[in-house]
């Protein structure tokens, strides 16, 4: 029996980031008695078979509304809908499964509102923002995401930090459904040594300032021996190139918005994958970099000790310990840590175990 299944997501590809890439590549694994149709927000108004995204550019209200007509409209034909966030899209979705009686599976991989909080100069991680006094505005906005968890038929997290999160401060209980990544064939070339990649948005929770400056330590110490590529773009940019600039850091650079290829491309070519965020639901980058054979330095938060088994698979370095995170680069990685990275990545994140659970909870 054929399900037709309506995909509704804030970002898609080119866009960088993992949520756009999972659903890239969801489409092509779904297997053949799904089908799915895509609407997203992007920079510009498309409308293909299969195919509708919605120009970020227009009024707030005016795009909320083009966005609930193109869901409505694509609803009426499918069986049920699978939601990639709260507010920026879950909105719309839930009023018009509701006033067409349909269901709607949301996956939460980050709360909107810190976000945007983070976005405007908050310092709060997540934990401590949910449990604080918000503004007037952000109050809304939260209790309008609770409205849209409590609403949903299943709500799905990417691993445990995020389940925790909506049990302690939405009162939802989640389902984990890990990430899926498929190790690329991509013809594997001996990496340039000394080298670090950043990918990822260049966003405050991301702490690309403090890698910045773990590098020019880093450079000084080595005599400008190592190199750093920043993969991404976002509302950071601009202040993290005047960072470069002006403190003269050398060996810096940044690639804007590339594919996914490229990116994986460029991962291959680089000895060590560093990703100090205070934040992170379930990183596709760091399960990417891991199955590439790259020499991995994170944050110790939930989510990325969960990934590298508390510093089996790689060196976790504490948020308050930023001015150590150098000497992370200059430790010892063992064939046995890169080897076990791989192999753990291939068996807990395959695409098969992940359509499984997925397919699980759509048909529940």
């Amino acid at each position: 029996m054929i399900k037709k299944l309506l995909i509704i997501t804030p970002i898609y590809p080119p866009v960088v980031g993992g949520p756009a890439q999972y659903i890239e590549k969801l489409v092509t694994k779904l297997p053949k008695e799904y089908q799915t149709n895509i609407i997203c927000l992007g920079k510009e108004n498309v409308k293909q078979e299969k195919f509708e995204q919605i120009s970020i550019y227009s009024n707030p209200l005016l795009r909320q509304l083009k966005l609930f007509i193109t869901i409505w409209k694509n609803l009426k034909k499918a069986d049920i809908a699978y939601v990639q966030g709260t507010l920026t899209v879950g909105f719309a979705s839930m009023i018009a499964c509701k006033l067409l009686g349909k269901k709607y599976v949301l996956k939460y991989v980050g709360d909107e509102v810190w976000e945007k909080y983070q976005s405007n100069g908050g310092t709060l991680f997540l934990d401590e923002y949910l449990e604080s006094k918000k503004s007037f505005f952000d109050n809304i906005l939260f209790n309008l995401e609770k409205i849209i968890l409590a609403n949903a038929k299943r709500v799905i997290v990417p691993g445990k930090y995020l389940q925790q999160v909506l049990a302690k401060h939405f009162h939802i209980k989640a389902i984990n459904i890990p990430n899926a990544v498929e190790i690329p064939k991509i013809k594997m070339l001996a990496k340039k040594s000394n080298s670090i990649i950043y990918v990822g948005r260049l966003v405050p929770w991301k702490q690309v300032d403090k890698v910045l400056k773990a590098f020019k330590k880093l450079q000084s110490k080595e005599n400008n021996k190592w190199s750093l590529t920043i993969a991404g773009d976002g509302i950071e940019r601009e202040n993290l190139e005047r960072m470069v600039n002006s403190q003269k850091i050398q060996c810096v650079t940044f690639t804007g918005i590339i594919s996914k290829q490229k990116v994986l491309n460029l991962m291959c070519e680089h000895e060590y994958l560093v990703l100090y965020s205070t934040y992170e639901g379930m990183s596709h980058t760091l399960l990417d970099g891991m199955g590439l054979g790259l020499k991995i330095i994170a944050s110790d938060i939930l989510a990325n000790r969960t990934i590298l088994k508390n510093g089996r698979f790689g060196k976790i370095i504490s948020l308050d310990k930023s001015l150590q995170l150098d000497d992370a680069f200059t430790q010892t990685y063992t064939q046995v840590m890169l080897d076990g990275a791989r192999d753990y990545v291939t068996k807990e994140h395959n695409w098969e175990r992940h359509l499984q659970l997925l397919q699980q909870t759509l048909n529940t």
